[in-house]
């Protein structure tokens, strides 16, 4: 009865059942990176973390261009080192004294012990502070300006403000400084991506594991959420990231085999590299180096592993390629895919196309298309519609 109350709920509030499933799972970084997953395939968009819109808990909010026009807002809760008091605070403050106009005037009117340095860091790094200024500049100032915060609510505490020192009314609260952030490089894509899967445990601007593997997207290749439901022997054709790897040696003739952890946009999967293959492809190891693998699945006391035969940094030249390769988004409505298939059918030729759903399933298309320059600039009218 659970599990049936559970399907419905759903099925029919899409946006609401994840956003609470995430809320309910925000203090395991694992369950929420599978519920963003999962919401993400279900179309609707995960907006990062934001001083002035986030709350404790995920928050649904309006937007457009997500399932039934409404997004999931990270709460404070999901992000590492922010604790329960520094979330209490920030959000009284917030709603007792309206939204933060700057860097400076938030660590103003915050409980600088709650909210100590630690919290502002993460934060930070998640970009719940972007719309102050940009995330090493902001960092590079951290110490200066909580120091001049302090310094102005002590001389608050101590009625040490002369007549014009303070422009309220009252002169019972501090304006705050206009924020002056250091001159530094700014912060990489790549260093910010990672901060974010670190605090996260997710990326949630972008997925650099995309742009790693894009060598490999024509090849219609299945993704590992597809391979972990593949039966045992099963021969498999992959590309993936190299995540992580552990070389060891084998116990009856002191080989050397390595442990692999691979990752695509879907998951993760593990796999083995016996001595007779690790010879071969021991110099192409590597972390975060994308990679062709031919195997078969290996199931073993209830786990799902691949044992790699073949693993390459390019395709063989006698794998099946695609002439296009057209990616849905996760925000396409079923409406927009029968117009994209009605599309294609009405344009026959020759070309074989690809169509990468946003379930991470690769559908080929059964019939030639004539694809050109003027075709794809329909297929983007439908797929990604102006706003009007």
């Amino acid at each position: 009865m659970l599990a049936y109350r559970t399907a419905y709920m759903k099925a029919n509030f899409p946006v609401e059942y994840m956003c609470a499933l995430l809320t309910a799972e925000s203090g395991d970084i694992d369950k929420v990176t599978d519920g963003i997953g999962e919401s993400r395939k279900m179309g609707i968009i995960v907006s990062p973390p934001d001083i002035n819109k986030s709350n404790s808990g995920f928050e649904m909010e309006d937007n457009p261009n997500s399932l039934e026009k409404m997004a999931i807002r990270f709460g404070f809760s999901a992000i590492k080192n922010v604790g329960d008091a520094a979330i209490d605070n920030i959000i009284h403050e917030r709603q007792d004294n309206g939204e933060f106009i700057s860097f400076s005037d938030f660590c103003l009117r915050v409980d600088s012990q709650k909210v100590n340095k630690r919290v502002l860091e993460s934060l930070i790094k998640v970009g719940a502070m972007d719309q102050f200024g940009e995330r090493n500049a902001i960092l590079a100032s951290i110490d200066k300006i909580r120091t001049d915060c302090e310094k102005l609510n002590t001389k608050k505490s101590n009625g040490q403000f002369g007549l014009f020192d303070a422009p309220t009314e009252t002169n019972s609260k501090i304006v705050a400084p206009p924020d002056q952030f250091a001159n530094v490089e700014p912060m990489s894509e790549h260093d910010r991506l990672i901060m974010e899967k670190d605090l996260l445990g997710v990326f949630v601007t972008e997925n650099p594991l995309n742009k790693i593997l894009e060598p490999f997207a024509s090849l219609g290749l299945p993704k590992i959420n597809e391979i972990l439901q593949k039966g045992n022997d099963t021969p498999i054709k992959m590309a993936a990231v190299i995540k992580k790897f552990k070389n060891i040696l084998t116990k009856k003739s002191n080989a050397k085999m390595a442990f692999l952890t691979l990752e695509d946009e879907t998951g993760t999967i593990e796999s083995v590299v016996f001595p007779k293959t690790y010879e071969r492809i021991v110099n192409l190891l590597a972390e975060n180096k994308a990679v062709y693998i031919e195997g078969k699945v290996n199931i073993r006391d209830g786990g799902l592993s691949i044992l790699i035969d073949t693993l390459n940094e390019n395709p063989p030249q006698t794998a099946s390629k695609y002439d296009f390769v057209i990616t849905v988004p996760p925000t396409a409505s079923q409406q927009q895919l029968m117009k994209l298939n009605s599309l294609l059918k009405n344009n026959p030729n020759g070309h074989r196309g690809l169509i990468i759903l946003p379930n991470g399933k690769n559908l080929p298309l059964s019939y030639g298309v004539n694809y050109n320059d003027d075709l794809q600039k329909q297929i983007d009218d439908i797929l990604l519609p102006k706003p009007n």
